[in-house]
């Protein structure tokens, strides 16, 4: 079984936000492929499906992020998921709006929910990172991550959340670096604006 966990913050009023952009890709990709409707276990959401024929696990941790790790070990431990075959999808200020890294272990570089999950199970798992820039202040990543994606951003969201979910069979056939390169072209195409503007 694959586990895709989205990472986020449960709560109306995150939505939108830069720091749930791991639960809206859960969301889109539970969507797309008609995955199970949404229900409560291992402390946060779940959905299941088959996808290229293979059975896939969403995952949407409700512990918010800084507790990221509880729910996703759970989850791991009761289907005996192997770390390879957990992707982990989260927001990442280090790489430009849009951009797309997937990488097996490797440092929280300061996500705090990567942290948690690293606490929990160790650092050897898939990271799918997802660029939203950086706010150039460091004092002010914490409003500028949990801030809504400006109507500007929302302009190449949708077409970020298609492109990660239509090429997830590459990620479950181990062809990580087409699925980037995929992405990339596209996203390329659109040439998403910064998003850090209002933040220098």
């Amino acid at each position: 079984m694959f586990l895709f966990a989205g990472l986020g913050n449960p709560g109306s009023q995150y939505n939108n936000s830069r720091h749930n952009l791991g639960f809206t890709i859960a969301d889109k990709i539970s969507e797309q492929y008609y995955c199970s409707k949404w229900k409560n276990k291992f402390k946060g959401l779940i959905s299941e499906g088959i996808i290229d024929n293979k059975k896939v696990l969403i995952l949407k941790p409700t512990t918010f992020m800084n507790e990221s790790g509880i729910s996703i070990k759970e989850a791991v431990n009761f289907y005996k998921v192997s770390k390879d075959q957990l992707f982990v999808i989260y927001d990442d200020i280090e790489l430009a709006p849009g951009k797309i890294r997937v990488r097996f272990g490797g440092s929280h570089a300061g996500h705090n929910g990567v942290k948690n999950i690293t606490n929990h199970i160790g650092p050897k798992f898939w990271r799918i990172k997802i660029g939203i820039g950086h706010p150039k202040q460091i004092q002010k990543v914490s409003s500028y991550v949990l801030g809504d994606f400006s109507s500007e951003d929302n302009k190449w969201l949708d077409d970020l959340k298609f492109l990660v979910s239509d090429h997830i069979p590459l990620i479950l056939s181990g062809d990580n670096n087409h699925f980037m390169s995929a992405v990339a072209e596209k996203m390329n195409k659109i040439k998403p604006p910064p998003s850090n503007k209002n933040f220098e």
